[in-house]
């Protein structure tokens, strides 16, 4: 495994400061503007890898014309995501690593912000932040931006043992976010085996070998929910959040006291009332909301862009739209 100075050591490395990942699985539509979101960042000391995950579209394609040398395309049949920045990270030797899924869009400053943030603060791995969700189905942003029902800890724990405690109760982590790649090595990479909450059990992992996360900001990103997205499958959300945390209990070497953080947890997800799922296609969800009045349709979504919300981005996620 090679050794990367990291930028908060001193010496400017040669590798680049940033490798983004982005795994990319059927992202023929949303790749695009979730590329042209990256190339117009602030910070330009960056590689780009994406991986497309075995699509049968033409996420290939529209990567491949996209015209920056930054950007590379790697291909390899359906593994999943965890499986695809694995791939993309033994291609790659960025300082910091950041994560991007191909059907979101990034704030221009959002690498500069990641940066400053862990430069400020040598003893964390990670950097993290909030985005606003964007409907496909409506072309409205929603009211509250995608972590806000989770109540995040601001700032986050700065003890690793009660930041894992808090990561337990819930991920208060949206996914996007960058780390320190040697960080990231040593705590082994990302699972290959998982396929939903890979996230969360990488954050949780992090938290577990005693690392520190640090608020990059309150917002750097939007967050796209369309009728493809594999968040939408509430069940199958389900049972990967156990499957997630027996995975905590079974190998992550708890005391007795975390140990028995985690079991309460399992219980409560055992116990949930279930969530029924809204299958509404996403062209009757536009019709129907279209049509509600005003003081309806606000409750959900807002009527405006977000503050702080670049008009370019706004204009990136419409013109993506079908």
């Amino acid at each position: 495994m090679a050794d990367h100075q990291d930028p908060a050591a001193g010496a400017r490395p040669a590798a680049p400061t940033f490798t983004i990942l982005i795994p990319a699985y059927e992202a023929e539509r949303t790749i695009e503007a979730t590329l042209r979101s990256v190339v117009a960042q602030t910070e330009g000391d960056f590689e780009v890898v994406v991986v497309d995950d075995g699509s049968s579209d033409g996420t290939g394609r529209v990567v491949e014309a996209f015209g920056d040398p930054r950007v590379r395309l790697l291909r390899q049949e359906n593994g999943g995501p965890n499986a695809a920045r694995n791939t993309g990270l033994a291609a790659t030797s960025g300082c910091y690593v950041a994560l991007l899924d191909a059907d979101d869009v990034w704030y221009p400053t959002y690498l500069e912000a990641m940066r400053a943030a862990l430069d400020a603060a040598p003893d964390a791995v990670l950097a993290y932040t909030d985005a606003w969700l964007w409907d496909e189905g409506v072309g409205r942003f929603g009211r509250r931006t995608i972590m806000a029902p989770v109540a995040p800890p601001v700032p986050p724990p700065d003890d690793p043992r009660q930041l894992l405690r808090e990561l337990i109760a819930r991920n208060f982590v949206y996914g996007s976010v960058a780390m320190r790649r040697r960080a990231l090595e040593e705590a082994g990479g990302f699972d290959g085996r998982l396929r939903r909450s890979e996230d969360w059990e990488l954050w949780l992992r992090l938290a577990a070998h005693g690392h520190r996360f640090v608020l990059a900001a309150p917002v750097l990103a939007v967050y796209r929910v369309h009728a493809s997205s594999q968040s939408a499958a509430v069940g199958l959300m389900r049972e990967a959040e156990r499957a997630t945390l027996e995975k905590v209990l079974t190998t992550f070497g708890l005391d007795d006291e975390l140990a028995a953080v985690v079991r309460a947890r399992i219980e409560e997800v055992d116990t949930r009332p279930p969530i029924v799922e809204n299958r509404a296609p996403a062209g009757l969800r536009r019709r129907l909301t279209r049509r509600l009045p005003s003081a309806l349709r606000v409750r959900s979504y807002r009527l405006r862009r977000p503050p702080g919300v670049p008009r370019e981005l706004e204009a990136l996620l419409r013109g993506s739209r079908r």
